[in-house]
């Protein structure tokens, strides 16, 4: 596979000041110093200290649209969260607004940032995906979260475990856990929805009912299968159960995909999602291929 092309100057700036080639890797490092500066021990880790020692004097909880703010203030800048969002994604937006502050360009020219939506920046938007990758990084470090993961087995449950134990989402547990390449395992959302084309019809008045479809899939690379967005599943899956009662299921399920059918061993859970004052049903389900040795355990989540 050839290399990422980097072309942003905060991507490049990054490289500079730490000597790495790779952007990902620079902002990793200076995470890393940033945690051995303030003498971190173990998680979870103390994102208000964190944020004393890049200049921060304060994190505030307030009605705001975006994920979060970094406002500069000669006396000391300022991050605010949203708090319609849960306690575990406001964290990941701390650290998020605390990486920028990572970024060598920053540094020099202190400004006001807005975040839209913290952790779904694509690598196209390389500053904003570079920060994302420095929350992972101070969040989640690497020290602390291999063994977390290499001392459990593979199962939704463990995924939740350590979510609980660095005081992050299940999704950003999730991600850093597959970039670590530890499990080979995927974590999918699944929502009902359907097709463009079904979209179109339905708005001409024709009732086709929703397919449950997938809205997100973060896969480690070991796990070998891509999962593309808004693919839908069957009902005659544990997953399609787990939607239809609400409860748990496990079992293994036959996805259809475009390069062959896949077998996977799904551990699935009802968990609706609050958009707004609206209540969306969503199924979270852990998958592995059926030949990896991993038990299920009773668990009950908030994704």
């Amino acid at each position: 596979m050839n290399p990422r092309h980097w072309s942003s100057d905060a991507a490049h700036a990054l490289c500079r000041v730490t000597g790495h080639s790779d952007p990902v890797a620079a902002m990793i490092a200076r995470a890393d110093a940033l945690l051995d500066e303030a003498a971190v021990a173990g998680p979870p880790v103390p994102l208000a200290v964190l944020a004393s020692f890049q200049g921060i004097r304060s994190i505030e909880t307030i009605d705001i649209v975006a994920s979060g703010r970094l406002i500069v203030h000669p006396e000391g800048s300022v991050v605010q969260v949203n708090r319609a969002e849960s306690p575990a994604r406001r964290q990941f937006t701390i650290a998020h607004e605390i990486a920028h502050t990572l970024l060598p360009a920053y540094a020099a020219h202190p400004h006001d940032v807005e975040d839209v939506h913290t952790g779904d920046y694509p690598p196209t938007a390389e500053e904003e995906h570079l920060c994302d990758v420095g929350a992972s990084a101070l969040l989640l470090p690497e020290r602390w979260l291999r063994p977390a993961a290499q001392q459990r087995p593979p199962s939704l449950a463990s995924l939740q475990d350590i979510a609980r134990q660095f005081k992050a989402s299940l999704e950003a547990t999730a991600r850093a856990v597959a970039r670590l390449d530890v499990w080979p395992f995927a974590l999918v959302f699944w929502e009902p929805g359907w097709r463009k084309a079904d979209r179109a019809a339905a708005a001409q008045g024709d009732p086709i009912p929703p397919a449950l479809r997938v809205t997100r899939a973060i896969a480690a690379p070991s796990f070998g299968v891509y999962i593309p967005r808004n693919k839908s599943v069957a009902e005659d899956t544990s997953i399609y159960q787990a939607y239809a009662s609400g409860s748990p299921t496990h079992g293994i399920d036959r996805l259809t995909l475009r390069t062959a059918d896949t077998d996977v061993q799904a551990e699935s859970v009802y968990v609706p999602l609050m958009r707004g004052a609206v209540l969306h049903p969503r199924v979270v389900s852990f998958l592995l291929r059926p030949h990896t040795d991993a038990t299920p355990r009773d668990h009950s989540i908030s994704a």
